[in-house]
């Protein structure tokens, strides 16, 4: 998070030592043949995260059934992983007056963290803390079609896009009573790529001869099929410490009566008698963010 919120203040300072370019001569609106534009924007948007949205919910469930009949503690409470932040950097070059070719690095992300506490009526008491951290860089190429020639102007764009993405999770469970305590701790780093199609509308106004301000709205399809990196279990009652390497699993599970998911890293699918179901975990980039910034003419 702390990486990000950095990354994002450079930029934020870069748009605002961007603006005495616009001092130079010509026009932004002169979109001739073979000219170059700098588009630099910044907003947020929300991702589906599917899969790692219902693990961290099943941590919330786990920790209720620890102590049943309990009564929640008030607390932060853990949030939905999907919104996110953006940041890009793209250079347009138009092939003519309506036509526009843009090459685009962004910056997508954050860090969601919180817990819950149930209290039982015996003297026992359970936790559960999650944090998951979703970093996405993508590569996209976009074509673009502008309507208007000078003052406003409306367009639409579409292209696509390779998606390089990291997932790091943390989870950690305690559970307390009179005669014992217990402390499960998970946490996982992984990595995956896909390919993806992304389409949007937006709109520029002038604010000078060469610089614009812009607002835009795109959505985009994305699914990363696997990930892989490295877990580690660590059980601080018994000394368990499990490290563990291959692909991200999403294992659906039955243990005393009771049906739950997690996840589990290993490099061949998970076989358990009380394992019903072990999928890849899918890392789903689908979604849309709102995007403001300026766009400089080179």
């Amino acid at each position: 998070m702390r990486r990000l919120t950095l990354r994002l203040t450079v930029l934020s300072c870069f748009l605002i030592l961007s603006i005495p370019l616009c001092s130079l001569s010509g026009e932004v609106d002169a979109a001739t043949p073979g000219r170059f534009m700098l588009k630099l924007s910044l907003g947020g948007g929300r991702l589906n995260l599917d899969d790692i949205s219902a693990v961290v919910r099943e941590g919330e469930s786990s920790a209720a059934t620890r102590v049943p009949g309990g009564t929640m503690v008030p607390g932060s409470g853990i949030p939905e992983p999907g919104p996110c932040y953006d940041a890009g950097a793209e250079l347009l070059v138009f092939l003519s007056p309506r036509w526009a070719l843009g090459l685009e690095v962004a910056l997508n992300g954050n860090t969601k963290m919180g817990q819950v506490g149930w209290m039982g009526s015996e003297n026992t008491a359970a936790r559960h803390a999650s944090e998951v951290r979703h970093t996405v860089v993508p590569i996209r190429l976009s074509a673009r079609y502008f309507l208007g020639r000078r003052g406003f102007r409306a367009y639409a764009l579409a292209g696509a896009g390779l998606y390089p993405g990291r997932l790091n999770l943390i989870q950690k469970d305690q559970v307390r009573s009179i005669t014992e305590e217990s402390l499960m701790l998970f946490v996982a780093q992984g990595r995956g790529t896909a390919v993806g199609l992304h389409a949007g509308v937006g709109a520029a106004f002038p604010l000078t001869r060469r610089l614009r301000v812009f607002v835009e709205a795109v959505g985009q399809s994305v699914r990363i099929a696997s990930l892989n990196g490295g877990g580690i279990i660590q059980d601080l009652k018994t000394g368990l410490d499990d490290w563990n390497q291959g692909e991200f699993w999403v294992v659906t599970f039955e243990r005393g009566g009771r049906v739950g998911k997690k996840v589990v890293v290993a490099s061949e699918q998970p076989d358990d008698p009380t394992i019903l179901q072990a999928k890849k975990l899918e890392m789903d980039l689908s979604g849309w963010t709102l995007r403001a910034g300026i766009i400089i003419g080179l």
